[in-house]
């Protein structure tokens, strides 16, 4: 009963539309480097960097961590813990979801699979740890991840009895560092359009 040590779920094929839209930003700054005053290109920069980071916000960053305490859900610009307590109900209609007693949170690690990818994900071989200390990362579509999720919801919800104070409640934050990097980024990114 019970999940031991951690699963870290994480988009690889978002992982792979980031290394594109980086590859292009960075051709594309090559690019107006050759081709025009050096000077010119400096004061494009951002926008290429502006586009970079915001392929890693949305794309390569999100990730969900499943552990003992519940989950954590980073995606572009919060973090969600929500404990196994506070889950109402886990889903995966356009992406994978929880809901909890005050709303709906969903989680950009896991989304959505053609249902082309969906026949492949379908294999029954999701690896759960089996020590405590274990970090086990997969790359799960919504479906899969749900499936994982709600049994292992479900298992604790037979085992454990809940308990009533505020560590059931779900904890958001606003992901400080990376709010200020877009605002800087976007500051820069204008910078040429407004001088």
């Amino acid at each position: 009963m019970g999940l031991m040590g951690a699963v870290i779920i994480r988009s690889s094929r978002g992982m792979i539309a980031f290394i594109v839209v980086a590859a292009s930003a960075v051709f594309a700054l090559a690019l107006q480097i050759l081709n025009g005053p050096a000077i010119d290109a400096l004061r494009y920069a951002g926008i290429p960097l502006l586009v970079a980071y915001a392929g890693w916000l949305l794309w390569a960053g999100p990730q969900l961590r499943v552990d003992a305490a519940g989950l954590v859900a980073k995606n572009p610009l919060t973090t969600t813990r929500i404990p196994w307590h506070a889950i109402t109900e886990v889903g995966s209609a356009w992406g994978l979801f929880v809901r909890t007693k005050d709303r709906k949170w969903d989680i950009w690690a896991a989304p959505q699979r053609s249902r082309f990818a969906g026949r492949k994900a379908n294999d029954p071989g999701v690896r759960v740890p089996s020590r405590g200390d274990d970090v086990i990362r997969e790359d799960l579509g919504a479906s899969q991840a749900a499936s994982m999720i709600r049994e292992e919801w479900l298992d604790r919800q037979k085992h454990e009895s809940p308990t009533t104070s505020d560590g059931n409640r779900p904890e958001h934050k606003v992901n400080v560092l990376e709010v200020g990097a877009l605002v800087v980024l976007l500051g820069i990114a204008a910078l040429p359009f407004i001088l």
